[in-house]
């Protein structure tokens, strides 16, 4: 992970620095796994990549996001409208303090449709955050030639 990380924070030190953002006006948080597959698998990756990328950068990481409990289904086998569906009620913001009038770099580990970072982006930016961008290691980018 922190390989991953310290590849990561190469741009998003050269995002920051193009949008003219101070590191201290910034905040990372991460899109949470499911209960049930952080269970399965063990981990969450987005979290650990957050906070991997959280010492790099020397950036605080806040858990802004959660996901409702008992809602959403996994966006595995969704096409893009099912997910950005499936994301509108999954998720919500969890601490509006934490990013109010900050930047906040949202993690994820694979973007395939971009519906749930849309979505959290959206979210993050009605809490009051000034400027939502997201930073992923890896896009599905067969998923968008499929049209899912």
């Amino acid at each position: 992970m922190e390989f991953l990380a310290a590849e990561l924070a190469v741009s998003a030190r050269d995002l920051l620095a193009e949008q003219g953002i101070a590191a201290q006006d910034a905040v990372l948080t991460y899109i949470p796994r499911a209960t049930a597959a952080r269970l399965q698998y063990g981990t969450d990756q987005a979290r650990e990549l957050a906070r991997a990328l959280s010492r790099e950068l020397s950036i605080p990481m806040l858990p802004l996001l959660e996901r409702r409990p008992g809602m959403g289904r996994p966006q595995k086998h969704l096409n893009s409208a099912e997910r950005l569906k499936n994301a509108k009620k999954t998720y919500r913001v969890r601490d509006y303090d934490g990013c109010r009038a900050k930047t906040v770099l949202l993690v994820d580990d694979i973007v395939t449709s971009g519906a749930t970072v849309a979505i959290c982006a959206r979210l993050l930016r009605r809490a009051g955050a000034s400027h939502v961008f997201a930073l992923a290691v890896a896009a599905d980018e067969l998923q968008s030639e499929r049209g899912g």
